[in-house]
């Protein structure tokens, strides 16, 4: 007899959704939804999010944004090559 590991990758992501984060005020938060190009949900924490201005809004590592301050920021959640944002 003979073992052997086999692992199954699942398709690969090519595209990311990202939920609007629509209009927050200061202090206010919120979790954004993050979907691949199929519309099949992913796990927020798989991703690295970004925002383009800490000053106006942050983003934690699970995809809850806060609102700091009046302004606009974009919010990027990156996974692979794919990026997505709102």
């Amino acid at each position: 007899t003979r073992e052997f590991t086999l692992t199954i990758n699942g398709p690969a992501v090519t595209g990311l959704n990202v939920s609007s984060g629509g209009v927050l005020i200061p202090g206010e938060a919120r979790t954004l939804a993050l979907t691949d190009q199929n519309g099949s949900t992913v796990q927020n924490s798989a991703a690295q999010w970004s925002s383009s201005s800490q000053a106006i809004a942050t983003v934690s590592a699970a995809g809850v944004v806060t609102g700091v301050a009046a302004g606009t920021a974009t919010i990027t959640a990156s996974l692979g090559p794919a990026t997505g944002n709102t």
